[in-house]
């Protein structure tokens, strides 16, 4: 807007953002005439008067209303002097007085009731005489240019746009019609309007001299049979500079009830509206919509969702509802490839809805062509213009249309989109395939398709569940509800489209350089999708977006592809674990985290996938809940005003929200512009934050500026900010400069100094690491510059390279080098007897054989255990050579590299290195780098090869400067202490492609979090560092964020307020946004810097801290401060903490202490210490429950204080040179000094417990991440590499985890004495009461000898406990079974029974299951009811899930009976049915129906006949451990021994199926075998081991039953005592070994048969004697051992493995804090820890996983794993896909103390959960808690407890 143009709205006292600009009646009137368009001189005015129907007529303007002018402009222009309104006028909800107000007595009706003819009431009349006046041959009528909002151009041009067809005169009233405009004038700015086309009537009349005459006729009557009635047309147009279509219509349909009265009363009530509409403000972009009312109708303005995106007051589903997806995404597509575009319909109304709806579906495209919504009949030729366009027009000209060559065809009429095109210089045909468009990429094109499938855009389909409105405002308001869903839902779907189809170009923007690298995108993305961006990419729309990237514009694209970054590139990081697909397949999967449900579109191929990840927010909209603001009824325009004013300062006063007060502000500075009270309006719009100075009207601030008197300009520069606000604004030109973008890289024209250079590495993607590139610089200088001819040399080998390596990539299938980078292929050679060509990639080694596309990988290059230089003989001469070995010697080959051998040498050391550098400290971005270093170290090579290159006599030298990580693991630098390597997690680089390494001034750790609509937000690290930016990693996967966020001065300070900002301390607090990290506000009260902000506990204010003492509390809500503290005396604030509802603030010179209030309490210092010295300064300091601990950072002591008492009671030496800073967690203290050093001390004793040294400079900064994890930074030093160090301190890793609930230990007898002990063989197996919240426990007959010895034969206690308060379960009393019951063994509970199984005392008879009515809380008793025999050893039972039928597992398994004689019973299944009374009838099930199958493992056959004379059947082989019933139908049991499922078909009461279990193979996993190998080593071996598994759960799923398997494993023994004999089938690998047990020449495996004897490998591991038995020698030809170490998800009716866990439980228990009981066992618990045991059950079966759970519940589908002698659960998560299942781990967790011996643990009733028996999960709605509770019943320490799975933002860890 010009500056003339705001100057006469300020002395006009308008309102700047008025909804309405101007108000035009087009038309024909009395006054007008009828003036045909044709050339009158072809007609006489009687044939005009006799063809009145068939004529078309001149329509002009009749009339122009603004906020303060209204003219008219026939029969000549003149001013309305009455205008504006001096009256009280009213538009409040009584219509009767709306209208006598509005509606004033009417002046002389120019219609003449009477009939009265009078001559001069025509403007126009036609004669047949020839000097009569004649209409022009223009289409459009002149008319004079009074002082308007609208150009001349539009004022002259409207008509063709109101009038298309032009005005018609009609014998019946046609319908009243309303059509919407897009006017554009010649400066490129859009108006939009809104007509009104409505018809009047007529009476069109002859004189004597035949001139036509027009009376409006208000009446029926006619006095002459000669006039003639018409209706003739009139077009009011309401234009704003603002898209609110809607509204607009909404404010004309006022208009249609007086439309038909004469001609003062219709412009009375335009002047009016009018009026009332340009002094309606329209809201800025924000969270207030505007309702006001208008004659008894409700208006309401909605904000635009961003300042720089237009409003949304249309429905944009009409589009949807007319074409079909895939019509829409070719009119996308054309759009975006820049094609003529013409949209053809019958409705003149839809051309304009419909195409400007996809003019915002493209957003932030712009479309930059001509547009024209509506083209007139005179105007299609414009139709062949050349170049893009997008027209419309009516689809009566369609003819014309199709005559036309290479045109996109829109059909709105018939939802369809052709081209035109010409064959062969023949007519145009329509293309209705479209072939010349472009195919859209298919994972963009699918998500939007899918997505908009699926939401139905239909208000019918989404209302038929809803009750009928029964008033208008119901329907109405409803209706628009409807509307801004399906808004809501259409611009987030095109949103997501847009982001998903470029967001890939991020990857290629070098914003420093103003480079793009057109031909990388283009090779990134999938073959058949580069046409499309080969279209796309020269447009001037996407130059205009990415000019827009370049210079880094925060945009609702960049936001959207900012919040959904993380979740792409976590996905398509751990996408690559899964199941690889074919090439040409593609993956849609959901997932929820960050601030979205994503679906993720992954086409696999071979480019890299993060970049081909489409992303789709598909069930959820954050759809904005609007404030509204009512405006008051409009009065007088003074009063009006001032009611505004006061309206909106009360909101200021009140509102909470700080975006409503700013659109409030803002509004309220409208306001007063419009009352003349200039100062007042600038002091508010300079007074928005500054996350919304977006807001301020930079011509209007200009405008009042200059209406400021001199006096007014000094007090307005006095204000603070004023100034430097005023001259932003002053100097701002309106419009962004911009820059060239290079799309190709060119050589240097002249020497590069050295930030040349380091720009021209970093273009190049050479080298982005500081250190790397001055090394480079330095490598290839001449003196102080590279000379421009060596850089060219240098870049040329450099690309010549990695075009080499990628042509050698693309012969390899994706299978064979998966994710990784070939880094040189050398020239042909030999090696040993073969000849071809070596790849050395970032992984291995490959030999390429030559004329061939195959390989052999020589080796991994973590195996290499030597590398070096060496000589063969040929017969002509000495050849230089490599030889490459592994560890054990059984990899050895020998390169013959000949003069290249050298370098070779370098480059695969450097490798090396690197990978052992990135393995040793855990910094996974070494190898990425190493990988760089070899491509860099080779260009120098070769380039150095040229005699005119700058180091071509020190060539040597140049490279090995390069070879950074040779020298690091030279110089020792890899190898960490074994504390800090124990507990070391991750190491990262917050300095990123940053030249200057800076030093990590704070760090800050936000959790994730899952929101109540189920979105889910990824948890998230953010580093304040010394170059004062804020850096963001992604804390799931340290992916560091490309945003960042800057500030004035380094960040000091960061604290989380909630879950949508962070607030960080600097000059100021900047208040970030987290969704978009970007600062929203900016808070300044503070003067110095703000050193720290800790938040409330009740989080509803925040105090905030600056070194200079001052310390400010802040509202949260309102962002206001509401107190203010200032410390005496000059202090050097450094820290805030609130404990005890007292302020603790942290200085220099001691601990000072505040009430609530801000009252002065206390001080502590160091006076404690007996050396007090002045410059003994506290540095830092943290609160414990009981304590306050302080650092002194220059005596590196930590004094500790009695919180009660105040007194200093401790000091601790922690370093020598000082304290720097401190963080509390979980019980202890983490202490960073500036010796580089973090100690670790435990609060309870004041004692080490480690110290940790993972830096290379001075700790500078630490937080606590839930528990889980210390962060810590440190400073910078230039030659070393700056660190994050993330240290483990719990086993938190995905979504879901476990939370500590109540633990109980249960007595081993309870009479004549209650007493308790470890191995008391009293809790075994549970069972769960829901309706009462009880839970029934029973011990277990152990059959060992450690049970004997430990706790005798079992307890024989049935105990009840009550979980109704989960922190304190109770027991209420012990059932104590009578001599003679046996032992229990299970206990269950379904509806009103309660079964308790219970073997014979002679384990080898019969045993019975006792019935018992629920527990009498009235009496505390049981009441026994009956019992039923079984058969022999009932091991396990369940009730099917109708409570019809107990299911019992017979094990059966051998024995001695009371005489003492050998028995193998028969295993079996007994079925107890209960009929209608409740009577019990047992059915029993053999396994005889197997006796004849030969491939199930039968142990009991390997017993030598000496031994055993007797062959025992399958049936009595067969030994059901555990059962689970899927349903009513059908069972399924585990045969532990026999390593095989079977299934049970409970109607008809048999075993019909029997499945042997696949072995698992452990090439392909990690073992620790060995319990004398000195540690956790997890080592592939190629031996195979049974499964084995123990208990068996079943889950159903989408009608589909899936079993889980506990392979716990077991080693069958018989020992005299109880089997009459000794035999084992289980021996030491060693034993087998030297035994000569192994066929060597079937293994054929000289390493394999080495390491059986090796204790440190798999000599200790017992192996089967009695599986993989050649049948030709009689040895061992395959290795077995025993169980799978994890579990196993199998599909219930194929049994095909879905899912292995692997070697997971191991890896998982292989770091802290779970390190110390890695494979731990319990034995002497008098003498051990669980730490001392560590590595005890290695070589035995690892973590015996003997119980497991799976339930769903919640959406989630939980498995809990226990690893037994560990005492330690696992929790993972799965979901089921088509073909098979995904696998997610989330937690692991340890109860107890891991160091103090067993039994003083169990003594303090700290020994955890040991020898984990059982696990249940109780679901949410099966507990008062609604909460999803496991339950754990450990043996060993005879406990029961109780974990809540709670939930975070963490995103789970995929396992397959």
């Amino acid at each position: 807007m010009s500056v003339k143009r705001i100057s006469k709205i300020l002395k006009s006292e308008s309102l700047y953002n008025g909804l309405v600009d101007i108000t035009l009646v087009l038309g024909i009137d009395e006054n007008t005439g009828l003036i045909p368009v044709e050339e009158t001189d072809k007609f006489s005015s009687k044939e005009v008067y006799d063809n009145l129907y068939y004529q078309d007529f001149e329509a002009p303007v009749l009339s122009a209303i603004t906020s303060s002018k209204a003219y008219y402009f026939h029969p000549k222009l003149r001013e309305d002097p009455k205008y504006p309104p001096t009256h009280d006028t009213s538009h409040n909800t009584d219509v009767a007085e709306s209208q006598n107000v509005l509606f004033r007595a009417r002046a002389k009706s120019l219609g003449s009731k009477g009939r009265k003819r009078r001559s001069g009431y025509a403007s126009r009349s036609f004669s047949s005489h020839p000097d009569s006046k004649r209409l022009s041959t223009k289409r459009t009528l002149t008319v004079p240019a009074p002082d308007l909002p609208i150009s001349d151009e539009v004022l002259n041009s409207i008509t063709t746009f109101c009038f298309p067809d032009n005005a018609k005169a009609y014998r019946h009233k046609p319908e009243n019609e309303v059509h919407f405009l897009v006017l554009t004038d010649i400066s490129g700015r859009k108006s939009y309007a809104t007509c009104l086309t409505f018809y009047k009537p007529f009476i069109v009349w002859q004189d004597t001299e035949y001139n036509i005459h027009l009376d409006l006729d208000t009446t029926t009557k006619h006095e002459e049979k000669s006039d003639l009635l018409c209706y003739l047309p009139q077009c009011c147009v309401l234009i704003s500079k603002h898209p609110y279509y809607w509204a607009l219509k909404e404010c004309l349909s006022c208009l249609v009830d007086h439309i038909e009265r004469d001609v003062e009363e219709m412009y009375t009530f335009l002047k009016d509206l009018t009026y009332v509409l340009c002094m309606t403000p329209v809201p800025p972009s924000g969270n207030v919509q505007i309702e006001f009312i208008l004659y008894n109708l409700t208006v309401t303005l909605p904000p635009a969702y961003r300042p720089d995106k237009p409003v949304v007051n249309m429905p944009l589903h009409y589009v949807f509802l007319i074409f079909d997806v895939e019509e829409v995404l070719k009119i996308i597509t054309a759009m975006l490839t820049e094609e003529k575009l013409c949209f053809v319909s019958s409705s003149y109304a839809l051309l304009t809805i419909v195409m400007e709806s996809f003019r915002y579906f493209i957003l932030p495209f712009e479309w930059r062509f001509t547009y024209v919504p509506i083209l007139s009949q005179s105007a299609l030729d414009f139709l062949e213009a050349i170049g893009a366009f997008m027209m419309g027009c009516h689809s009566k000209h369609l003819n014309v249309v199709k005559q036309i060559n290479d045109i996109v065809v829109v059909n709105i009429d018939e939802g369809t989109v052709s081209i035109n095109v010409v064959i062969n210089d023949q007519e145009p045909t329509s293309d209705t395939m479209c072939q010349r468009l472009t195919i859209m990429p298919r994972a963009p094109a699918t998500i939007f398709k899918q997505g908009c499938i699926s939401r139905k855009f239909q208000r019918e389909l989404s209302e038929v569940s809803k009750p009928f409105c029964t008033n208008y405002k119901s329907e109405r308001s409803q209706a628009m509800k409807m509307i801004q869903k399906f808004n809501g839902d259409i611009s987030f779907a095109c949103l997501e489209l847009m982001v998903n189809l470029f967001r890939g170009i991020m990857d290629h923007i070098k914003i420093r350089a103003t480079y793009f690298n057109h031909e990388g995108f283009l090779e990134s993305v999938p073959s058949e999708c580069r046409e499309f961006y080969k279209k796309i990419l020269p447009s001037s729309m996407f130059k205009a977006f990415l000019q827009d990237r370049f210079s880094e514009k925060v945009d609702y694209w960049s936001e959207t592809e900012l919040k959904s970054r993380p979740v792409a590139k976590r996905m398509s990081l751990t996408s690559v674990t899964k199941a690889r697909e074919p090439r040409s397949r593609a993956l849609l999967t959901t997932v929820n985290s960050s601030s979205y449900k994503f679906c993720l579109y992954i086409d696999r191929s071979r480019k890299p996938v993060s970049k081909q990840v489409s992303v789709a927010c598909l069930p959820i909209f954050n759809r904005q809940e609007y404030k509204t603001l009512f405006l008051p009824s409009f009065n007088n325009i003074n009063t009006y005003v001032r009611q505004c004013i006061q309206l909106l300062t009360t909101q200021i006063e009140e509102s909470q929200d700080y975006t409503a007060r700013n659109s409030y502000r803002y509004l309220r500075a409208m306001f007063l512009s419009a009352a003349g009270n200039y100062p007042q309006s600038l002091d508010d719009l300079f007074n928005l934050q500054s996350g919304f100075s977006s807001l301020q009207p930079k011509d209007l601030i200009r405008g009042m500026l200059d209406e400021l008197s001199e006096k007014e300009k000094k007090e307005l520069y006095k204000q603070k900010g004023y100034e430097r606000q005023i001259e932003q604004i002053l100097d701002n030109k309106d419009y962004v400069t911009r820059q060239q973008i290079k799309t190709n890289i060119h050589p240097p024209d002249h020497d590069l100094f050295f930030d040349e250079f380091l720009d021209a590495v970093a273009l190049r993607d050479m080298a982005t690491d500081y250190e790397i590139s001055s090394a480079l610089f330095t490598a290839l200088k001449t003196s102080k510059f590279v000379d421009q001819l060596t850089f060219e040399m240098f870049d040329k080998c450099y690309q010549e390279n990695k075009k080499i390596c990628l042509e050698c990539l693309d012969n390899f299938e994706a299978d064979d080098i998966d994710h990784e980078d070939i880094l040189r292929v050398s020239s042909l050679m030999k090696m040993n007897d073969r000849t071809g060509r070596i790849a050395l990639t970032n992984k291995r080694l490959f030999f390429l054989k030559d004329g061939s596309n195959s390989f052999i990988e020589l080796i991994k290059l973590h195996d290499v255990a030597k590398i070096e230089k060496t000589q063969l003989s040929s017969f002509l001469k000495a050849i230089d050579a490599i030889s490459i070995q592994n560890e054990t010697g059984s990899i050895k080959f020998t390169i013959w590299l000949k003069e290249d051998r050298n370098w070779w040498f370098l480059l695969i050391q450097e490798m090396i290195c690197g990978r052992l550098v990135s393995i040793a400290t855990k910094d996974h971005s070494v190898t990425h780098q190493a990988s760089q270093n070899v491509l860099l170290i080779d260009a120098v090579i070769r380039s150095g090869l040229f005699e005119q290159s700058a180091h071509f006599n020190r060539l040597g030298e140049s490279a090995e400067s390069l070879c950074y990580y040779t020298k690091y693991v030279a110089d020792g630098r890899h190898i960490l202490p074994e504390p800090t390597l124990t507990v070391l997690q991750k190491r990262v680089d917050p300095n990123q492609l940053e030249r200057q390494r800076t030093t990590v001034e704070t760090l800050l750790y936000t959790p994730g979090f899952v929101t109540p609509a189920g979105e889910e937000h990824a948890p998230r690290l953010w580093c304040g560092l010394g170059d004062r930016k804020i850096r963001i990693f992604d804390a799931s996967t340290f992916l560091l964020e490309t945003n960042y966020v800057t500030t004035k001065k380094n960040v000091i300070s960061l604290a989380s307020v909630d879950d949508n900002h962070v607030w960080a301390g600097a000059s100021g607090i900047y208040i970030i946004e987290t969704d978009t990290l970007t600062t929203s506000k900016t808070l300044s009260d503070h003067k110095d810097l703000v050193c720290s902000i800790y938040l409330s506990q009740d989080k509803k204010s925040v105090f905030s801290g600056s070194l200079d003492g001052v310390i400010i509390k802040w509202e949260i809500s309102s962002l206001k401060p509401i107190q203010v503290i200032h410390l005496e005396g000059k202090v050097w604030l450094h820290s805030l903490r609130l404990a005890d509802n007292k302020l603790w603030c942290g200085t220099w010179s001691g601990i000072q202490v505040f009430d609530e209030s801000g009252k002065w309490l206390s001080k502590l210092d160091y006076s404690c210490m007996a050396d007090v010295q002045p410059d003994q300064e506290i540095a830092c300091f943290e609160i414990t429950p009981n304590q306050l601990w302080a650092g002194l950072r220059r005596k590196g002591v930590v004094l500790v204080w009695d919180r009660q008492t105040t007194n200093c009671d401790h000091t601790i030496q922690v370093c020598k040179r000082g304290i720097t800073t401190m963080v509390l967690s979980n019980e202890k203290m983490w202490i960073g000094t500036k010796e580089w050093e973090i100690h670790v001390y435990t609060l309870e004793k004041r004692t080490l417990w480690k110290k940790l040294v993972g830096h290379t400079d001075a700790i500078r900064s630490m937080c606590r991440a839930e528990d889980r994890y210390v962060m810590s930074g440190s400073c910078s030093k230039m030659i070393l590499r700056l660190t994050l160090l993330a240290v483990l301190v719990s086993g938190i890793v995905g979504r879901s985890y476990f939370t500590k609930l109540g633990y109980l230990r249960l007595p081993y007898q309870v009479t004549p004495n209650i007493d308790f002990k470890l191995f008391g063989d009293t809790v075994h197996e549970t069972a769960y009461d829901s309706t009462n919240s009880i839970v029934y426990i029973v011990g277990k007959y152990i059959f060992s000898s450690m049970g004997e010895e430990k706790g005798g034969r079992g307890s024989k206690l049935l105990h009840v406990i009550d979980i109704s308060n989960l922190n304190t379960p109770v027991r209420l009393m012990s059932y104590e079974f009578k001599v003679g019951d046996g032992v229990p063994q299970d206990v269950e509970v379904c509806g009103s029974r309660l079964a308790v199984s219970l073997t014979s005392d002679i384990s080898v008879f019969e045993g019975h299951v006792q019935f018992f009515d629920l527990y009498n809380s009235a009496s505390n008793s049981l009441n026994y009811r009956n019992k039923i025999t079984v058969g022999v050893q009932p091991e396990n039972i369940e009730f099917t899930p109708d409570c019809k039928t107990l299911l019992v597992a017979n094990e059966g398994s051998p024995g001695v009976d009371h005489l003492k004689r050998y028995v193998d019973p028969e295993g079996s299944i007994s079925l107890i049915n209960f009929d209608l009374s409740g009577n019990a009838i047992e059915k029993f099930i053999d396994f005889n129906n197997f006796n004849l199958r030969e491939d199930i493992r039968l142990p009991g056959r390997a017993i030598p006949t000496a031994v055993l004379p007797e062959r025992s059947t399958v049936a009595q082989e067969l030994e059901p451990e555990t059962i689970t019933a899927v349903d009513n139908n059908y069972a399924y049991v585990t045969f532990q021994e026999n390593d095989a499922i079977g299934r049970i078909n409970i109607k008809s009461v048999a075993a019909d199926q029997l499945v042997v279990l696949p072995t698992k193979e452990w090439i392909n996993y990690g073992m620790d075998a060995s319990d004398k190998d000195g540690g956790v080593h997890l080592r592939n071996y190629p031996i195979y081991s049974h499964r084995l598994p123990d208990a068996v759960k079943s889950i159903k799923i989408k009608k589909k039953n899936y079993l889980i398997t506990a392979d716990e494993g077991t080693m069958t023994s018989y020992t005299q005592d109880s089997h009459g004999f000794n035999f084992n089938h289980a021996a030491r690998g060693h034993h087998l070994a030297s035994a000569n047990s192994f066929d060597t020449i079937s293994i054929d495996n000289a390493t394999l048969i080495a390491q059986l004897g090796q204790d440190s490998r798999l000599g200790r591991l017992h192996i089967s004697q009695i599986d993989g038995i050649s049948k030709f020698t009689g040895k061992i030809d395959k290795v077995h051992t025993f169980g799978g170490r994890g579990f196993s998800i199998w599909d219930a009716t194929s049994y095909n493995l879905l899912f292995d866990s692997g070697d997971h439980l191991e890896r998982a228990s292989s770091v802290n804090p779970y390190y110390p009981v890695f494979n731990t066992d319990i034995v002497d618990p008098d003498q051990n820890s669980a730490e001392s045991l560590k590595d005890t059950v290695s070589d035995d079966m690892g973590p015996e996983v003997e119980a497991i759970d799976v339930r769903s519940d919640n959406g989630n589908n939980y498995v809990v794993v226990s690893a037994g002698n560990t005492g330690t659960l696992y929790l993972y998560t799965f979901n089921t896909t088509s073909s098979g299942v995904n696998v997610f781990y989330e937690h692991i967790y340890r109860r107890g103390d891991a160091t103090e011996l067993y039994a003083e643990a169990y003594n303090k009733n700290n020994a955890g959960d040991l020898y984990i028996s059982d696990v249940r999960i109780i679901k949410s709605n099966e507990h008062p808690s609604n909460r999803t509770v496991v339950m754990v019943a450990s043996k060993a320490t005879g406990s029961i407890s109780f974990y809540r799975i709670d939930q975070n933002g963490q995103p789970s860890t995929p396992l397959n």
